[in-house]
Formats: structure tokens, C-alpha cells, sequence
């Protein structure tokens, strides 16, 4: 959690010291390319991170070592190879897409970074292994840490030195590989069953394991649209300079999701533990406990970017990103939806109900995509951003029917408290649009309302943490 934290911070300092050096367009550029580039490998690797890491855990957990191995080869040959062919077909087609978009340097940033797409499948892969044999915290380090780290002692340099696009582009990619190949050699080593006899046929069907990360692939995708499709439409739309006004108010709306990230892993493996053990009030008990714990992180944050939101966009990436400020109070606002659904996206993995996530996510994917396509031409960012929170409301109010009518988990949600988040929302909108003309002022009721919210979700966890202790003891 704290490397996570840390390379949190670390990937912020990064964006915030390219948004000030490159200006809005140069930062929109490489924000552009970064949303084709992952999107497309995310269709690359087809859901396997998730199922593989299951069956990898399911495997070790029944003892069947060589069977770890043999699952983590035969990924690796099927994630490296998608990755390797749509890399290849992305450098092939950049061109075509540069000239169908908006954005003046795609088409060069493309060409530079879509030779780095199979180590970024490598380092897909390298994650997949680490969370199936339970390294989470070694996961969280390298994807969440060096990652960041890597990024920001390359890319900054690297704009300084040579004052290029397409320097800072490399210099990504360049990031991108040195954490794949540490957290491959990792990843193998941590690997049990290399110098176990093989058996004559495999535990796991192929065909099975193929079949069942067919629905998250598909989700991952949905998910990809809705996390990132808002900037393909801008990018596409407005163009570089508005790309990067609104990656710089995704910055600051998002900055805990990598905290949140590492939370998130955490929370399959108990979620999914308790499952196996029948044993419903644990499960609960970590639902709420997750829930409550990233709403403890994410709500102070909320309140303080919706009010201080111009002020903020001022102080950290420069005067010319005030236009993002609605982007930030938006996306805010989805940022504290996505945190809400987060441990319920992970019940249906929990309960292998992937083909009713897809369902949902398939309906709200597509509609935020176009809706901030609609909203765009009309109201700019801001139109984006609002795509982006429609999408969101739809997914989350979807998980929560289909939930409740299908997978039965009344008693898992007893743990949800909207009331807090409801209440913070309509707060901090209620102050920004008050007048309020000392700076000062507006600080300290901002922080005030920060350690309220920070206060009433700390009790929340007290209750779950609690409540975890006394039926972990049954």
C-alpha cells in the first residue's frame, strides 16, 4: 500500500512537471498515446491477467506445481504473441489513424511507441504470475513504484534535454520495458513445479481457461472505454491541446487510484478466500472493510478538488489548465462511483458471474463513449467528462440490480453507505459555487470538510475491522 502510495505521488510529480514543460498540446500528445497504445494491448491480452492469476492460485493451492509452470507457459506464449501482433498491426496503422483524428502528432507518437507494446504484454504477463502465487506486494511495487519511478527519472530528462515529443514518448516506453523484464525474471523465479516431472495431460482444459477470460476480455475493454475512451474522444474531437487540459484534470480528480489499485488486489484474495470457505460474514466483513477503507481515502480528496479545483489546477500545472477545472469536479465525481462499485465488480470474479459483468459493462461502456462524443462539440471537456460520469451511474446501478436479483448479495451489501458520499458530493458543490473571495477561507472550509469525511469513514472502517476480528475467531 505505501509503495503504491508512493508511486502514486511519483506518477502525479510526473504529469505535472511535463503538463508545465510541454504546454497543453505536447502533453495531450503523449496523454493520447498512451490512451491507443494501452487500450489496444488491453484487447491484447485477452482478460488473462485476471483468470490466469485464478487458476495459477487454484492450482498452487491444490499442490499441482507443475501445473503452475505449464499455465504460466502456455500465458506467456499467448499474451506475448497478441502482444507482439497487435503492436505490429498499431505501427502499421498509424498513419491511417493520424489522419483520422484531431491530434496533429499521433501519428509520429504511435510510430514511437508501439515498438514497446510486447513489453508492456511482458509486463502484463509478470503481473498475472505475481498476484497467482500471492507476491501482491512485490506486484503492487513494481507496477505501482518502479513503474512511476522509471517513468519520471526518464521522461523529464528527457523533454529537458531534447525538447521533443517523441523523446518523452521513448522515454516511456523505455520505462515500460525496464519494469517488464525485472518483474519477469521475478515472476519466474517465484514460479513453483520449473523441475517437477510433467504429467501426461494437464489439470487445466485450455479450452476452459481460454473460455473463461472470453467475458473479462470483453470487460476489459468496456472498462478501457470507460476509464479512457472519454480522452480517445477528446483527442479525436478537440485535438492535442484539449487532450491535455483534460488529462490534466484527470490528474488531479484521479490521484488515488493507485492506492486504490493496490487495495483492489488485496481484495480478491480475501474475497475470493472467504468464498471458497463458505464462511459469508468474513466475505462481508472484507467487502466493507475494503469498501469503507478506499472511501476513507477518496472522499477528503473528492471535496477538496471540487472546491479548490481552479486553484488547484493553477498551482500544480499552470494557469493555462484553469479551462479543465469542470473536468476535475466531474471526474471527481466518478472517481467516488468507481471507488463505490470497485469491491462489487470484484464479487462477481468471486462469485465467476463474468458474463453478467459483461453484460452490464458492455451496455455502459458504449453509451459513455458516446454521449461524450455527443456532449464534446457542444460543451468541450467538460461535455467529455459528463460522457464519462453517465457511463459510470449506468454500470454502477446495473452491478447493483443484477447483484441483488441474480447473485443474491443483500447481506454482502449491508456494508454500503451511500448516505456519506451522497452528502459529500452535494457539500462540495454547494461551496464552489459560493463566492467565496479570500483564498484562505476557502482552504480552511476545504480541509475542514476533508477531516469530516476523513472522520466519519475512519469510524466505518473501526466497525468493519472489528467486526473482521470477531468472525475470523469463529
Amino acid at each position: 500500500m505505501g509503495s503504491a502510495g508512493a508511486g502514486g505521488i511519483l506518477a502525479m510529480i510526473t504529469s505535472l512537471l511535463l503538463g508545465r514543460l510541454m504546454g497543453p498540446s505536447g502533453f495531450g500528445t503523449v496523454a493520447l498515446s498512451q490512451a491507443v497504445v494501452l487500450f489496444a494491448l488491453v484487447v491484447a491480452q485477452l482478460g488473462l491477467v485476471a483468470t490466469g492469476a485464478r487458476y495459477i492460485a487454484a492450482a498452487m493451492g491444490e499442490e499441482h506445481l507443475d501445473e503452475c509452470w505449464r499455465l504460466a507457459i502456455f500465458l506467456f506464449l499467448v499474451m506475448l504473441g497478441s502482444s507482439i501482433l497487435m503492436s505490429v498491426a498499431l505501427w502499421y496503422l498509424s498513419p491511417l489513424i493520424g489522419s483520422q483524428m484531431a491530434s496533429e502528432g499521433i501519428a509520429s507518437a504511435l510510430y514511437h511507441f508501439t515498438p514497446f507494446g510486447p513489453f508492456i504484454g511482458l509486463l502484463y504477463w509478470s503481473s498475472m504470475v505475481l498476484k497467482g502465487m500471492g507476491w501482491n506486494v512485490v506486484q503492487a511495487f513494481y507496477e505501482s513504484f518502479l513503474l512511476p519511478a522509471s517513468t519520471l527519472a526518464l521522461a523529464v530528462p528527457s523533454w529537458c534535454y531534447y525538447e521533443s515529443v517523441d523523446a518523452v514518448i521513448l522515454a516511456y516506453g523505455a520505462a515500460y520495458a525496464s519494469t517488464a523484464l525485472i518483474s519477469a525474471v521475478t515472476a519466474k523465479s517465484c514460479l513453483p513445479g520449473q523441475d517437477k516431472t510433467r504429467s501426461a495431460k494437464p489439470a487445466t482444459s485450455r479450452r476452459e481457461l481460454l473460455w473463461q477470460s472470453t467475458p473479462l476480455a470483453l470487460s476489459g475493454i468496456g472498462n478501457r472505454l470507460l476509464r479512457r475512451g472519454d480522452i480517445l474522444v477528446v483527442g479525436s474531437i478537440l485535438g492535442d491541446s484539449a487532450a491535455g487540459l483534460y488529462r490534466a484534470g484527470n490528474t488531479v480528480a484521479t490521484v488515488v487510484r493507485p492506492l486504490l489499485r493496490a487495495a483492489s488486489a488485496f481484495a480478491l484474495h480475501h474475497l475470493a478466500r472467504s468464498h471458497g470457505m463458505k464462511r459469508s460474514g468474513f466475505m462481508r466483513s472484507h467487502f466493507g472493510l475494503n469498501l469503507h477503507i478506499s472511501l476513507l481515502v477518496t472522499l477528503p480528496i473528492a471535496f477538496v478538488a471540487i472546491i479548490m479545483a481552479t486553484e488547484l489546477l493553477t498551482l500544480l500545472f499552470g494557469p493555462q489548465y484553469t479551462d479543465a477545472a469542470p473536468v476535475v469536479q466531474i471526474l471527481a465525481v466518478a472517481e467516488i462511483i468507481m471507488v463505490g462499485i470497485g469491491p462489487l465488480q470484484t464479487m462477481y470474479g468471486v462469485y465467476k458471474a463474468n458474463w453478467m459483468r459483461l453484460t452490464i459493462t458492455l451496455l455502459a461502456a458504449p453509451t459513455a463513449v458516446l454521449t461524450s462524443a455527443a456532449l464534446a462539440p457542444l460543451f468541450g471537456v467538460a461535455g467529455a467528462a459528463v460522457g464519462s460520469l453517465i457511463g459510470l451511474i449506468i454500470l454502477a446501478v446495473g452491478l447493483l440490480v443484477y447483484g441483488l436479483q441474480k447473485l443474491h448479495i443483500g447481506s454482502i451489501l449491508d456494508s454500503v453507505r451511500v448516505k456519506n458520499s451522497f452528502f459529500c458530493i452535494i457539500t462540495a458543490f454547494g461551496i464552489a459555487n459560493i463566492e467565496i473571495e479570500t483564498l484562505a477561507l476557502k482552504a480552511c472550509i476545504a480541509l475542514a470538510g476533508a477531516i469530516i469525511w476523513a472522520a466519519s469513514e475512519y469510524a466505518h472502517c473501526c466497525k468493519w475491522a472489528d467486526q473482521l476480528r470477531k468472525t475470523d475467531h469463529r
